[in-house]
């Protein structure tokens, strides 16, 4: 009997030190979250010794990094690109890593091998394209590789600093990027992804965008079904029937001339436009198709005289028609949380968080980590056979389907397709991966997530029952 009380405090010993080393180890991994230097850190662009950290803008119409001869550094200092960076070409391949005779930064990853935009006087910050270099340039023959080598994003790929040509970003900041990983404290609600076309997202100056396919649009009185892969830019480019529609609808409810001039009073206007992409439903106010032109003309000093000008507030339509390169603006997407990667063909969008959460962070590798599908978000392709026995491919997106269903992912909605919230707690639990492989990602969480909270919880909470179960032997002996 002796020996086996002796047997039990000693398994009790044994389980109580691994109980403490597992505590300590936890202890040292918080500590080592909370002290590793982040991308979120050192945000932008950065160069020389000591480091200066530059003013920087992420864009959607390019995919390289834009230096212009003036810099202004986050602590509003002036300081100059390096004089050997030649300034008689548009674009400049580094090879190797240094910036002139400095070393320059991307959040905090030091670049190399690597080709900038060398912009003149008339901007102060660096500009840092989002995009990729398309494959081979439009009415050329020559790869486009030829005249510009390295995107940012491939450079960063390169380099071994991210696993996949991917990011994550607030839209309606400055530059909240992260490079190859997502932070699942940045939304609410779900994160919905949709495909990238690859296929149909080079535009005619050999840059990749993001591209959706946007199936139909639907406002007061008009619809249009018309799925069309559309490019994520700075600006509208919609083909004719999207165009038409709402050229005539602005025309015929907003004083809208026939040069697309209007009176101002459109910007009261509460009028939304709802637009469809792979089954999901966008929410936009009419006003984002407009732009304010000037309030007097006194503030001109040119008259063009194609037009009858007024003193009053004149509007004009913001909308561009073609019909090869479709493309609708990043500012549609504001207080969105976006997440793509190209290389798994995905796009992510979620709400932006409206309060602050723990920073969880996590690599994106094979696909948009913890992301619900889209309605449609399969796409069908059948291969038929002409006359002649020759393979031609069509595709086929979805079915059709009904619009105005009053479920809205858009400005100011009440509703979504998906839960509307979505604790912050649950993200930090396993997922299934819904990209149809096996699911690799490298998770890296703040010291105050609740996933920590939960192990030790359940580590001192093994030892307490262990304990009840050792009492309770010693009571029968």
């Amino acid at each position: 009997m002796r020996t086996a009380l002796w047997f039990i405090v000693a398994i009790v010993a044994a389980h109580l030190n691994v109980a403490r080393s597992r505590h300590q180890l936890l202890k040292e991994r918080s500590s080592l979250d909370s002290s590793e230097n982040t991308q979120q850190d050192q945000l932008g662009f950065a160069f020389g010794s000591p480091r200066k950290s530059i003013v920087s803008a992420f864009s959607f119409d390019t995919a390289l990094l834009g230096i212009p001869f003036h810099m202004q550094t986050t602590n509003n200092e002036t300081v100059l690109r390096p004089k050997d960076i030649p300034t008689d070409t548009m674009y400049v391949n580094i090879d190797g890593s240094q910036f002139g005779n400095e070393t320059a930064w991307l959040n905090g990853f030091e670049l190399s091998n690597y080709t900038l935009q060398t912009y003149g006087n008339f901007s102060y910050y660096v500009d840092v394209g989002l995009c990729l270099v398309g494959t081979q340039l439009v009415y050329d023959d020559r790869p486009s590789s030829n005249v510009m080598s390295m995107s940012v994003l491939d450079s960063l790929l390169a380099s071994g600093d991210i696993v996949t040509r991917s990011f994550s970003v607030t839209v309606d900041s400055d530059f909240d990027v992260l490079f190859g990983e997502i932070d699942h404290g940045k939304y609410d609600g779900p994160l919905v992804k949709f495909k990238h076309y690859y296929d149909e997202s080079q535009d005619d100056h050999f840059t990749v965008h993001p591209t959706l396919l946007m199936d139909g649009m639907a406002g007061t009185n008009f619809s249009v079904y018309n799925p069309v892969q559309v490019e994520i830019s700075g600006f509208w480019s919609l083909p004719d029937e999207y165009y038409f529609t709402l050229f005539d609808h602005i025309k015929s409810n907003y004083g809208m001339d026939d040069d697309g001039y209007m009176p101002c009073s459109i910007l009261n206007s509460t009028e939304y436009v709802s637009f469809y992409f792979s089954g999901e439903e966008f929410q936009f106010p009419v006003t984002s198709f407009v732009y304010f032109t000037y309030d007097n003309m006194s503030l001109y000093s040119y008259v063009d005289a194609d037009y009858y000008y007024n003193e009053s507030a004149t509007c004009r339509l913001d909308l561009g028609q073609e019909d090869e390169y479709v493309g609708v603006p990043l500012y549609l997407f504001q207080d969105r949380y976006l997440v793509v990667d190209y290389d798994n063909e995905e796009i992510g969008i979620a709400r932006t968080a409206t309060k602050s959460k723990p920073q969880t962070i996590e690599t994106i590798s094979t696909g948009i980590p913890r992301a619900t599908p889209a309605k449609y978000f399969s796409v069908v392709v059948t291969t038929t056979t002409d006359s002649y026995g020759v393979e031609d491919y069509s595709t086929s997106f979805h079915p059709t389907y009904s619009m105005n269903t009053g479920s809205h992912f858009g400005f100011n909605s009440t509703e979504s397709s998906y839960a509307t919230e979505t604790d912050s707690s649950t993200l930090s639990k396993s997922a299934p991966s819904t990209t149809g492989g096996s699911t690799n990602h490298s998770t890296k969480i703040g010291s105050s997530s609740s996933s920590k909270a939960a192990g030790n919880t359940q580590t001192v909470g093994g030892v307490f029952a262990f304990i009840t179960c050792f009492l309770g032997a010693l009571m029968m002996l």
